[in-house]
């Protein structure tokens, strides 16, 4: 078990019973392990953000595919613990196109366990995440909403390089 509570496997935890209805998702999270990145770091990274996934090597990259809101649990918890969730909203929003939303977090960041937004592309690159499915503007509400009766005060996404 994590901080979050999830152990580690695909599928494990609770699912939130809102969302257990919709169209399955493809979740696609990938990193490029660059010749001056420790391969164990990139690795930290992903499985901070993302401890539902399983990932495995692919010549100079990492990947790992999810199935459901359950692997974006960790990244809700996140951008809770974080307070960014208002600006989270907005930047993920602002990617979606149809069925599809795709957005960088900075590796660095995440393997210090912390969301950090990409809106550019870095010299290390970032962690790629795709999410193709249906009913994806609800999933990217509920991956930043607040819980009933919390305060606004949330900090502003700094969009790092």
């Amino acid at each position: 078990m994590n901080l979050f509570g999830l152990n580690g496997k695909k599928g494990g935890g609770d699912l939130i019973q809102t969302y257990d209805s919709y169209k399955p998702m493809e979740i696609d999270v990938e990193a490029r392990v660059n010749k001056t990145e420790e391969e164990a770091k990139v690795v930290k990274a992903l499985e901070n953000m993302f401890p539902t996934i399983e990932f495995h090597r692919e010549e100079d990259r990492i990947r790992g595919r999810g199935e459901g809101v359950n692997d974006l649990r960790a990244l809700k918890e996140y951008l809770r613990l974080q307070k960014i969730r208002d600006s989270a909203r907005s930047f993920l929003l602002g990617k979606l196109k149809g069925d599809v939303v795709e957005f960088q977090l900075n590796k660095q960041a995440a393997v210090m366990g912390k969301a950090s937004f990409l809106d550019f592309d870095v010299a290390l690159g970032g962690i790629r995440v795709r999410i193709k499915g249906g009913g994806l503007e609800e999933v990217l509400r509920w991956l930043c909403e607040k819980e009933e009766g919390e305060q606004s005060g949330e900090k502003r996404v700094r969009e790092e390089g």
